[in-house]
């Protein structure tokens, strides 16, 4: 259960959270967008205007004092458990969203969704399977996403460029594999396309 979860919600987060909302490197029928929305809104990571507010201002700030989520100029364990909920939110860098009721109402009701979400799922799998194997997989999904900000700083052996456009964006295919996002160089070079792992 919790391996499942972790790879499922890991996914759908990447997928719907950050290709779709934030960066539009693909589109989908509403249906299928709203489901995405529900499901990554589980991962307690913020509504998705929260985060696509976040990360377009990362990517248009991108390591400089201005930057959400830089370890650059912030604690690696602010980017781990915070990450830019403290703070003046630009609401503004989301108004594509902001124009779409679903969106708006899981914004709204944020805290409300997402626990009648997980009571949901706590009757449909059974007490022991959600709170051993359901819950521990969102919490592995949430350290991953949360995770990605951390491939910022110095070139390593592990840590690499392909693109050197300003920031300090690095590559890693270890966290590529495990968080789904590990390339974050690459797609700090074409932040719209759908596939970030070139070589």
């Amino acid at each position: 259960w919790a391996i499942s979860t972790y790879v499922i919600f890991g996914i759908t987060e990447q997928i719907f959270f950050h290709r779709l909302f934030t960066h539009k490197a693909w589109s989908c029928p509403k249906w299928l967008e709203y489901i995405g929305l529900v499901m990554s809104s589980m991962m307690f990571i913020g509504s998705s205007i929260i985060f696509v507010c976040l990360h377009r201002l990362h990517h248009a700030t991108s390591d400089t004092e201005k930057d959400p989520h830089s370890p650059v100029h912030k604690p690696r364990w602010y980017i781990q458990f915070g990450g830019g909920f403290f703070g003046p939110l630009k609401i503004n860098l989301a108004k594509d969203l902001l124009r779409d009721k679903v969106h708006m109402f899981v914004h709204k009701y944020y805290f409300k969704v997402t626990l009648a979400c997980h009571a949901l799922v706590w009757l449909l799998v059974g007490t022991e399977n959600f709170f051993l194997g359901f819950l521990p997989g969102i919490g592995l999904a949430i350290i991953a996403a949360k995770s990605v900000n951390q491939n910022h700083g110095k070139e390593s052996l592990l840590f690499y460029r392909n693109y050197k456009d300003g920031d300090q964006s690095l590559n890693n295919f270890i966290g590529g594999y495990l968080t789904f996002d590990g390339w974050h160089n690459n797609h700090h070079g074409n932040p719209a396309t759908k596939y970030y792992g070139e070589r």
